[in-house]
């Protein structure tokens, strides 16, 4: 059953994770194409990870992380754009995995 529900959460989380790098290049607020930071970003998929690395549920959380990094060496590549992680530890707390997930949609995009 454990196995099951970090099965269904490991998929859910790159599933979120590919859905929300997606993007049509254009900015909400003029309507106006605008470039990449850089022409490298485009070659690159981030997919943002919030896991319990310390805290209560630690252990499960970096099984779970361990997991991922797993998956992401034998399949580095997605669609001949590279994956890239983007690990942040929510503490096992509710206000840390709301800032964890802030910090990966404003700051690491």
């Amino acid at each position: 059953m454990k196995r099951r529900i970090l099965v269904f959460c490991l998929s859910a989380i790159l599933i979120v994770g590919m859905l929300s790098g997606c993007s049509n290049g254009t900015d909400t607020d003029t309507g106006t194409n605008t470039p990449s930071d850089s022409s490298s970003d485009s070659d690159v998929i981030k997919i943002g990870v919030f896991e319990p690395m310390t805290g209560a549920n630690a252990a499960g959380g970096q099984m779970t992380v361990e997991g991922i990094e797993l998956a992401n060496e034998k399949f580095p590549e997605v669609l001949g754009k590279k994956v890239q992680l983007v690990v942040v530890d929510n503490k096992s707390e509710k206000v840390d995995a709301a800032n964890a997930a802030s910090k990966l949609i404003e700051k690491d995009r």
